[in-house]
């Protein structure tokens, strides 16, 4: 849903003096690595000389607190790269809004910001739950000064494993970050984006503070009407989806 950016001044300097090169057709996936449970591959882009970018990996939470954490962007900035701003724009229904992300970027280069808009799907059948961005361009809502506003198209796909309990998350961005931004040097960075970003996801739905953004819970309740209620074991507590706190749960029953 949102690119990485750390670039390296250096880099960017030097790199004034080039130019892209010719887009590319579009190739097949490329597997370009394979670490800590995360799948990585690369391919060409008709029209474009930026790669897009694929990962797979397991995380250790149900999908609708992956779903939550991707739809929660008052605290996106916790788990993504140098994210200096995110909020929804416009929600058109439950399941459709407009997103907007400024990230921050390291002298001489402005700040990009992005402008996707969202659309969620949940397959009833299967479980598995997909949100996508597309490239959009909303002339009521102009860049800021000193910002460029660059393309973005992602796609998460989150699938339940047979626990029930993880999800495989698979993610993959198209993006072109505008500007006079090398192809190379956005390649280069990319190159990490899947990883960092099942990471950091990982990393977030640990967290036991997490609460359903308001704008989706309606959205986020389908998952609820679908999953079957999780089988107590006696003394461990149940994992929370985020739509109820600690304090909200039934006490454990009296031993005899």
């Amino acid at each position: 849903m949102r690119p990485r950016s750390v670039f390296l001044v250096p880099l960017l300097l030097c790199s004034l003096t080039l130019t892209r090169p010719a887009p590319a057709a579009e190739g097949d996936w490329e597997q370009t690595s394979d670490k800590d449970g995360v799948q990585v591959w690369k391919r060409e882009d008709p029209g474009s000389p930026f790669h897009g970018i694929k990962g797979s990996g397991e995380v250790k939470a149900p999908p609708v607190v992956v779903a939550q954490v991707l739809l929660d962007e008052a605290r996106s900035p916790e788990w993504i790269d140098s994210l200096a701003e995110a909020r929804v724009v416009q929600q058109a229904a439950e399941d459709d809004y407009i997103e907007y992300n400024r990230v921050d970027m390291p002298w001489p280069v402005r700040d990009r910001e992005f402008l996707p808009p969202v659309h969620m799907s949940l397959d009833e059948a299967t479980g598995v739950a997909t949100i996508k961005s597309e490239p959009f361009t909303l002339a009521a809502l102009p860049p800021k000064p000193k910002t460029i506003r660059g393309t973005l198209r992602a796609i998460y796909v989150l699938e339940p494993l047979a626990d029930g309990a993880h999800t495989r998350l698979t993610v993959e961005i198209h993006s072109d970050p505008g500007g006079w931004l090398p192809a190379w040097l956005v390649n280069f960075f990319q190159k990490d984006w899947a990883n960092e970003t099942i990471a950091g996801i990982r990393r977030q739905t640990a967290k036991t503070d997490l609460t359903r953004p308001d704008e989706f819970k309606v959205w986020l309740a389908r998952f609820d009407a679908r999953r079957p209620p999780p089988t107590a074991t006696p003394g461990a507590p149940a994992r929370s989806s985020g739509s109820s706190s600690p304090s909200d749960a039934a006490p454990p029953p009296r031993a005899p």
